[in-house]
Protein backbone atom coordinates (compact mmCIF):
# COMPACT_ATOMS: atom_id res chain seq x y z
CA UNK A 1 0.00 0.00 0.00
CA UNK A 2 1.31 3.52 -1.03
CA UNK A 3 1.93 5.85 1.94
CA UNK A 4 0.11 9.26 1.39
CA UNK A 5 2.90 12.16 0.28
CA UNK A 6 2.59 14.68 3.06
CA UNK A 7 4.26 18.24 2.12
CA UNK A 8 5.42 20.96 4.38
CA UNK A 9 3.75 24.28 3.79
CA UNK A 10 7.31 26.96 3.40
CA UNK A 11 6.72 29.33 6.20
CA UNK A 12 6.84 33.19 4.83
CA UNK A 13 7.80 35.88 6.31
CA UNK A 14 7.41 40.26 5.33
CA UNK A 15 10.35 42.19 5.64
CA UNK A 16 9.99 46.10 5.84
CA UNK A 17 12.09 49.00 5.60
CA UNK A 18 12.55 52.51 4.34
CA UNK A 19 13.83 52.40 0.59
CA UNK A 20 16.71 53.81 2.00
CA UNK A 21 17.58 51.25 4.22
CA UNK A 22 19.10 47.45 2.51
CA UNK A 23 17.08 44.48 3.82
CA UNK A 24 19.20 42.32 1.09
CA UNK A 25 20.85 40.39 4.38
CA UNK A 26 17.64 39.82 6.21
CA UNK A 27 15.86 38.38 3.01
CA UNK A 28 19.34 36.08 2.86
CA UNK A 29 19.42 34.93 6.16
CA UNK A 30 15.68 33.62 5.73
CA UNK A 31 16.18 32.14 2.51
CA UNK A 32 19.26 30.12 4.13
CA UNK A 33 16.52 29.12 6.93
CA UNK A 34 14.35 27.64 3.79
CA UNK A 35 11.91 30.57 5.14
CA UNK A 36 9.97 32.80 1.99
CA UNK A 37 10.62 36.09 1.85
CA UNK A 38 8.35 39.40 0.79
CA UNK A 39 9.53 42.80 0.99
CA UNK A 40 7.77 45.77 -0.27
CA UNK A 41 9.66 46.25 -2.95
CA UNK A 42 8.15 43.15 -4.39
CA UNK A 43 4.74 44.00 -4.22
CA UNK A 44 2.44 45.74 -6.90
CA UNK A 45 3.17 49.73 -6.57
CA UNK A 46 -0.28 51.23 -5.35
CA UNK A 47 -2.01 47.92 -4.24
CA UNK A 48 -1.83 49.00 -0.59
CA UNK A 49 -4.54 46.42 0.11
CA UNK A 50 -2.12 43.85 -1.52
CA UNK A 51 0.32 45.28 1.52
CA UNK A 52 -1.83 44.65 4.26
CA UNK A 53 -3.05 40.95 2.74
CA UNK A 54 0.81 40.22 2.93
CA UNK A 55 1.35 41.18 6.38
CA UNK A 56 -1.72 38.73 7.46
CA UNK A 57 -0.45 36.08 5.10
CA UNK A 58 3.22 36.31 6.46
CA UNK A 59 4.11 33.54 9.58
CA UNK A 60 6.70 36.16 10.93
CA UNK A 61 7.72 39.70 10.41
CA UNK A 62 10.74 41.83 10.51
CA UNK A 63 10.98 45.62 9.80
CA UNK A 64 14.11 47.70 9.75
CA UNK A 65 14.19 51.01 11.44
CA UNK A 66 15.81 54.15 9.68
CA UNK A 67 16.84 57.16 10.20
CA UNK A 68 14.96 59.84 12.77
CA UNK A 69 11.71 61.00 10.04
CA UNK A 70 11.44 57.95 7.65
CA UNK A 71 9.26 55.43 9.57
CA UNK A 72 5.45 56.54 9.24
CA UNK A 73 4.90 53.25 7.22
CA UNK A 74 7.17 51.05 9.10
CA UNK A 75 5.33 52.01 12.47
CA UNK A 76 2.32 51.70 11.29
CA UNK A 77 2.90 47.79 9.37
CA UNK A 78 4.62 46.97 13.11
CA UNK A 79 2.01 48.23 14.89
CA UNK A 80 -0.67 46.00 12.29
CA UNK A 81 1.44 43.62 12.41
CA UNK A 82 1.34 43.09 16.38
CA UNK A 83 -2.07 43.83 16.37
CA UNK A 84 -2.00 40.21 14.29
CA UNK A 85 -0.13 38.51 16.88
CA UNK A 86 2.65 38.15 14.31
CA UNK A 87 6.23 36.54 15.60
CA UNK A 88 7.96 39.26 14.88
CA UNK A 89 11.55 41.09 15.09
CA UNK A 90 12.84 44.63 14.58
CA UNK A 91 16.20 45.38 13.45
CA UNK A 92 17.28 48.73 15.08
CA UNK A 93 20.72 50.17 14.01
CA UNK A 94 22.53 52.37 15.85
CA UNK A 95 21.41 56.21 15.11
CA UNK A 96 18.24 55.16 14.46
CA UNK A 97 15.01 56.65 15.05
CA UNK A 98 13.59 55.01 19.04
CA UNK A 99 10.75 53.24 18.53
CA UNK A 100 7.76 54.75 19.76
CA UNK A 101 6.70 53.78 23.33
CA UNK A 102 3.90 51.39 22.40
CA UNK A 103 6.13 49.53 20.29
CA UNK A 104 9.72 49.35 22.36
CA UNK A 105 8.99 46.13 24.32
CA UNK A 106 8.71 44.04 21.21
CA UNK A 107 11.95 42.31 20.11
CA UNK A 108 14.63 43.88 18.53
CA UNK A 109 17.72 43.63 18.04
CA UNK A 110 20.59 46.91 17.73
CA UNK A 111 23.34 46.23 14.89
CA UNK A 112 23.83 47.32 11.43
CA UNK A 113 21.19 45.92 8.61
CA UNK A 114 24.14 43.66 7.40
CA UNK A 115 25.50 42.09 10.46
CA UNK A 116 24.49 39.02 9.41
CA UNK A 117 25.72 37.36 12.57
CA UNK A 118 23.65 39.09 15.09
CA UNK A 119 20.52 38.86 12.88
CA UNK A 120 21.03 35.17 12.02
CA UNK A 121 21.07 34.72 16.07
CA UNK A 122 17.88 37.05 16.66
CA UNK A 123 16.02 35.06 13.76
CA UNK A 124 16.97 31.95 15.51
CA UNK A 125 15.05 32.66 18.54
CA UNK A 126 12.21 34.34 17.12
CA UNK A 127 11.76 30.83 15.32
CA UNK A 128 12.49 28.73 18.34
CA UNK A 129 9.97 30.84 20.10
CA UNK A 130 6.10 29.56 21.14
CA UNK A 131 3.68 31.47 18.85
CA UNK A 132 2.49 34.29 21.06
CA UNK A 133 5.76 34.29 23.37
CA UNK A 134 6.95 37.96 22.07
CA UNK A 135 3.38 39.91 22.25
CA UNK A 136 3.37 42.11 25.36
CA UNK A 137 -0.86 41.18 25.80
CA UNK A 138 -3.41 39.71 23.04
CA UNK A 139 -5.05 42.86 21.58
CA UNK A 140 -7.96 43.96 21.61
CA UNK A 141 -9.01 40.58 24.17
CA UNK A 142 -9.77 42.32 27.52
CA UNK A 143 -11.41 45.73 26.23
CA UNK A 144 -13.80 47.14 28.32
CA UNK A 145 -15.15 50.29 29.79
CA UNK A 146 -12.77 52.71 31.79
CA UNK A 147 -12.55 53.65 35.63
CA UNK A 148 -14.23 56.27 36.68
CA UNK A 149 -11.39 57.44 38.72
CA UNK A 150 -9.90 57.49 35.39
CA UNK A 151 -11.72 59.23 33.50
CA UNK A 152 -12.19 61.93 36.58
CA UNK A 153 -8.63 62.36 36.03
CA UNK A 154 -8.30 63.13 32.66
CA UNK A 155 -11.06 65.66 32.51
CA UNK A 156 -9.18 67.29 34.65
CA UNK A 157 -6.61 67.60 32.60
CA UNK A 158 -8.50 69.01 29.81
CA UNK A 159 -8.84 72.77 29.32
CA UNK A 160 -8.63 75.12 26.37
CA UNK A 161 -5.20 75.85 27.64
CA UNK A 162 -3.95 72.92 27.04
CA UNK A 163 -1.72 71.76 24.28
CA UNK A 164 -2.88 69.25 21.25
CA UNK A 165 0.47 67.12 21.81
CA UNK A 166 -0.86 66.93 26.12
CA UNK A 167 -4.44 66.64 24.13
CA UNK A 168 -2.96 63.36 22.32
CA UNK A 169 -1.59 62.33 25.58
CA UNK A 170 -4.52 61.95 27.94
CA UNK A 171 -6.61 60.62 25.12
CA UNK A 172 -4.07 57.63 24.80
CA UNK A 173 -3.85 57.51 28.42
CA UNK A 174 -8.03 56.82 28.37
CA UNK A 175 -7.84 54.55 25.12
CA UNK A 176 -4.97 52.19 27.17
CA UNK A 177 -7.30 52.12 30.00
CA UNK A 178 -9.67 50.56 28.30
CA UNK A 179 -7.64 47.87 27.64
CA UNK A 180 -6.46 48.26 24.16
CA UNK A 181 -2.35 48.76 24.46
CA UNK A 182 -1.09 49.54 21.01
CA UNK A 183 -1.50 53.04 20.83
CA UNK A 184 1.19 54.80 18.48
CA UNK A 185 1.70 58.35 19.53
CA UNK A 186 3.01 59.65 16.73
CA UNK A 187 5.81 63.03 16.52
CA UNK A 188 5.99 66.25 14.77
CA UNK A 189 9.14 66.95 12.61
CA UNK A 190 10.26 69.62 10.93
CA UNK A 191 9.36 68.99 7.81
CA UNK A 192 5.81 66.90 8.42
CA UNK A 193 2.73 66.57 10.63
CA UNK A 194 2.02 63.62 10.89
CA UNK A 195 -0.76 61.80 12.69
CA UNK A 196 -1.63 62.44 16.45
CA UNK A 197 -2.40 58.71 17.02
CA UNK A 198 -3.05 55.15 15.24
CA UNK A 199 -5.18 52.55 17.57
CA UNK A 200 -4.84 48.89 16.54
CA UNK A 201 -7.35 46.19 18.11
CA UNK A 202 -8.26 43.08 16.86
CA UNK A 203 -12.11 43.62 16.20
CA UNK A 204 -11.44 46.64 14.71
CA UNK A 205 -10.43 44.59 11.54
CA UNK A 206 -14.02 43.38 10.75
CA UNK A 207 -15.37 46.98 11.05
CA UNK A 208 -13.71 49.83 10.48
CA UNK A 209 -10.04 48.66 9.76
CA UNK A 210 -6.90 48.79 11.41
CA UNK A 211 -5.49 51.19 12.62
CA UNK A 212 -8.03 53.63 13.43
CA UNK A 213 -6.15 57.28 12.80
CA UNK A 214 -7.01 59.77 15.25
CA UNK A 215 -6.40 63.78 14.69
CA UNK A 216 -6.56 65.91 18.13
CA UNK A 217 -7.72 69.80 17.91
CA UNK A 218 -8.35 71.74 20.48
CA UNK A 219 -10.54 74.60 18.67
CA UNK A 220 -11.85 74.64 15.51
CA UNK A 221 -13.10 78.30 15.22
CA UNK A 222 -15.15 78.08 11.18
CA UNK A 223 -15.74 75.54 8.71
CA UNK A 224 -12.75 75.92 6.80
CA UNK A 225 -10.56 75.42 9.58
CA UNK A 226 -12.91 72.16 9.68
CA UNK A 227 -12.90 71.41 6.41
CA UNK A 228 -8.87 71.52 5.96
CA UNK A 229 -8.58 69.26 8.92
CA UNK A 230 -10.78 66.49 7.55
CA UNK A 231 -8.72 67.06 4.08
CA UNK A 232 -5.57 66.57 5.96
CA UNK A 233 -6.65 63.33 7.53
CA UNK A 234 -8.81 62.28 4.51
CA UNK A 235 -4.68 62.52 2.98
CA UNK A 236 -3.40 60.43 5.82
CA UNK A 237 -6.07 57.59 5.06
CA UNK A 238 -5.20 57.42 1.27
CA UNK A 239 -1.51 57.35 2.20
CA UNK A 240 -1.34 54.64 4.43
CA UNK A 241 -4.21 53.15 2.97
CA UNK A 242 -6.39 53.29 6.15
CA UNK A 243 -10.37 52.72 6.68
CA UNK A 244 -11.85 55.33 9.02
CA UNK A 245 -10.02 58.12 11.15
CA UNK A 246 -11.79 60.46 14.40
CA UNK A 247 -11.21 64.22 14.19
CA UNK A 248 -11.58 64.79 18.34
CA UNK A 249 -11.97 68.33 19.72
CA UNK A 250 -12.64 70.48 23.05
CA UNK A 251 -14.51 73.11 21.16
CA UNK A 252 -16.35 74.88 18.31
CA UNK A 253 -18.97 77.67 18.05
CA UNK A 254 -22.44 76.60 17.57
CA UNK A 255 -22.99 76.97 14.17
CA UNK A 256 -20.28 74.24 12.98
CA UNK A 257 -22.53 71.66 13.99
CA UNK A 258 -24.45 71.42 10.69
CA UNK A 259 -20.83 71.10 9.00
CA UNK A 260 -19.94 68.48 11.53
CA UNK A 261 -23.52 66.36 10.79
CA UNK A 262 -22.23 65.86 7.04
CA UNK A 263 -19.16 63.67 8.42
CA UNK A 264 -18.34 60.85 6.00
CA UNK A 265 -18.78 56.95 6.98
CA UNK A 266 -14.31 57.33 6.69
CA UNK A 267 -13.60 60.68 8.84
CA UNK A 268 -16.12 61.19 12.08
CA UNK A 269 -15.59 64.38 14.19
CA UNK A 270 -16.64 63.74 17.87
CA UNK A 271 -16.38 66.20 20.95
CA UNK A 272 -13.30 64.96 23.19
CA UNK A 273 -15.38 65.10 26.48
CA UNK A 274 -18.19 62.45 24.57
CA UNK A 275 -15.90 60.24 24.03
CA UNK A 276 -14.19 60.32 27.26
CA UNK A 277 -18.22 59.64 28.30
CA UNK A 278 -18.27 56.68 25.83
CA UNK A 279 -15.50 55.65 27.32
CA UNK A 280 -16.86 54.68 30.31
CA UNK A 281 -19.77 53.35 29.52
CA UNK A 282 -18.82 51.12 26.53
CA UNK A 283 -14.95 50.16 24.79
CA UNK A 284 -13.61 51.89 21.80
CA UNK A 285 -14.28 49.35 19.17
CA UNK A 286 -17.63 49.33 20.49
CA UNK A 287 -17.89 53.13 20.36
CA UNK A 288 -16.85 53.29 16.82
Amino acid sequence: MTKPVTTQVQQSCYVTSPPEVSSVTVVRLLQEREIRATTTATLVLGQFDQKDAAIAAADFFVAIVGRYGINRDIFFELGYAHALKKRLLIVVPFGAEDLPGSLAALPQVRTAPEDGEAIGFALDQLLAAPRHSNQIREVGTSSHPIDQDVAVQIRAEISATVSEERLATLIAKAIKASGIPVVEENRVNQSEKTIDLGVWADNFDSSIGNPLLIEIKRHLPNRATAAQAREQIEHYLHETSTRTALILYFSMPDELQDFIALSTTAVLFLPIDELITQLQTNSLSEKT
